[in-house]
């Protein structure tokens, strides 16, 4: 049996990927979705900007929050083109190592990112060994076909989170 990390985000270093371990053996897991976050948190990542204000009920974003947001963005982009795969090969041997296999890695693909980052991403599932990757469903077509496209030449599969297109209907 198995879940996905953010089951374990509210609990004390829940979003830690090496916190949650103990639990889920205690509890009996033998299998993890990884979530992109805590996994890159965990390999060195540089932290992300505040993001304060902005969203539903908020204040706009300050033009200085705007330009934080982008520059962490950048700072993100530049380490996972350049992160090495050794912490994730790490992570994937302590995890093994007491029996849960992390099945899946979580990171939202978009049309925007390059191909660079489309190998990071796929290339993290597999460090990782995880056999899909997983994200959000895309509502564009584009993006869905792209993703399957850079998948199938990694021989790894795409899955669809439907958080926000689930309905009680569908």
């Amino acid at each position: 049996m198995g879940t996905i990390s953010y089951s374990f985000r509210e609990m004390p270093d829940g979003n830690d990927a090496g916190t949650i371990l103990p639990h889920m053996v205690e509890l009996g897991l033998s299998g993890i979705e990884r979530m992109n976050g805590p996994a890159e948190a965990w390999a060195g990542a540089p932290a992300p900007a505040g993001r304060g204000g902005g969203g539903r009920g908020r204040a706009p974003l300050t033009p200085e929050q705007q330009a934080e947001i982008k520059k962490s963005a950048g700072d993100l982009k530049a380490w996972r083109l350049s992160v090495p795969m050794d912490k994730y090969k790490t992570l994937r041997k302590m995890y093994n190592d007491v029996g849960v296999h992390i099945y899946a890695f979580t990171l939202g693909l978009t049309l925007a990112m390059s191909d660079d980052e489309y190998a990071y991403t796929f290339n993290v599932a597999e460090a990782l060994g995880a056999n899909h990757l997983t994200m959000e469903l895309p509502e564009d077509p584009a993006l869905t076909k792209r993703g399957g496209d850079f998948a199938a030449t990694r021989r790894l599969y795409v899955g669809y989170h439907a958080h926000t297109q689930a309905t009680p209907t569908l």
